[in-house]
């Protein structure tokens, strides 16, 4: 597949720790580097896991660098869950990354250079997630910044020829004007073209969007959202205020998009001490996979690089977060 850097069984393999009486998920997954192209695929492939490793999305929006790590972390830890009856791996495609190596030794770019970069970037995510989404499958993708919104949703609208509604966990509204790409305005860019039908924003944190910003999302009827300060403040509870959201969006395909800035202590370009647990954000994952139907899910943000602690903890997290959505998913009547 062109712009996609694939990984064989073999490969794979290597970041699995092997131990006998068990059964890891990277001796049961698929990967795309052992077929031919994406035709060949076998038929029981549900999800299809990409990593994008790049950090000039955020870069380019003032933002911490280290977001092109998250893929491969958080690889290391996912191949090695175990395998059984809550998920064996047989379902999943290990399709590798969107290939970014032309922009690992651009650390000394300008803010216009990084946003020309996420433009070119755009293409090859497109050419990467279109086919894809064309086929049918629930792609996945972790890594890089909160920019590759914008070419994910353009993918599924170019495969299937209609629009997506969206879920967003988020700190930040990420409406941000369209100045040129970055990790702030995917969504801006998506809308303009009209590419979303509704946008939900699902923990916005009062202190950090403008009131500009604010404005947009109440004067827009497409548009709805509950901030993190509110929920701390007990005026709702949290799972009917997302059951909100998810109606807000209708009937249609849903695509979940996951800032890593939203929970607490998590390494990230705009890492936070204050957001959701870890348990609590397991809990939305699976909340809102088991009440729409996901057309995909997107984990931006996560720069392990930043953590005080080992960086594979991390990747744990995340493969909590992911495995999670996957089981509810298959668990559907």
């Amino acid at each position: 597949m062109k712009n996609l850097k694939t990984i064989s069984r073999s490969e794979g393999l290597q970041l699995v720790s092997i131990r006998k009486g068990e059964k890891k998920l990277g001796e049961e997954v698929h990967f795309s580097g052992d077929y031919a192209s994406i035709e060949n695929w076998p038929d029981q492939i549900r999800f299809v896991l990409i990593g994008i490793p790049e950090d000039f999305g955020p870069r380019a929006n003032g933002g911490r660098a280290g977001s092109q790590e998250m893929w491969e972390v958080f690889l290391s830890k996912f191949l090695n869950i175990q395998s059984n009856r809550f998920l064996s791996g047989s379902e999943i495609m290990i399709a590798g990354e969107v290939d970014c190596e032309e922009w690992k030794n651009k650390s000394d770019l300008s803010t216009e250079q990084l946003r020309s970069e996420v433009e070119a970037l755009d293409h090859k995510v497109v050419s990467v997630l279109k086919p894809i989404f064309a086929k049918g499958y629930l792609p996945i993708v972790i890594g890089g910044g909160h920019n590759n919104a914008y070419p994910i949703i353009k993918s599924w609208f170019e495969a299937k020829q209609q629009t997506i509604s969206i879920i967003n966990v988020d700190p930040h509204s990420d409406i941000r004007p369209q100045e040129g790409r970055h990790s702030g305005n995917g969504f801006s860019y998506a809308m303009h073209e009209h590419l979303i039908s509704t946008y939900a924003v699902a923990g916005l944190h009062e202190s950090y969007n403008s009131e500009y910003l604010l404005q947009q999302l109440d004067q827009n009827s497409n548009m709805s959202y509950f901030t993190y300060d509110a929920w701390l403040r007990g005026e709702f509870v949290l799972e009917e205020r997302l059951l909100e959201l998810i109606r807000f969006g209708g009937n249609g395909f849903r695509g979940l998009e996951f800032d890593l800035d939203s929970v607490a202590g998590f390494p990230s370009s705009a890492m936070t001490e204050s957001g959701f647990s870890v348990e609590t954000a397991r809990k939305m994952i699976m909340y809102i996979g088991k009440n729409v139907d996901l057309a995909y899910a997107h984990f931006p943000e996560g720069a392990p690089c930043h953590s005080k602690e080992d960086a594979g903890i991390h990747g744990k997290t995340l493969s909590y977060m992911v495995s999670d959505l996957m089981k509810v998913i298959n668990n559907k009547p």
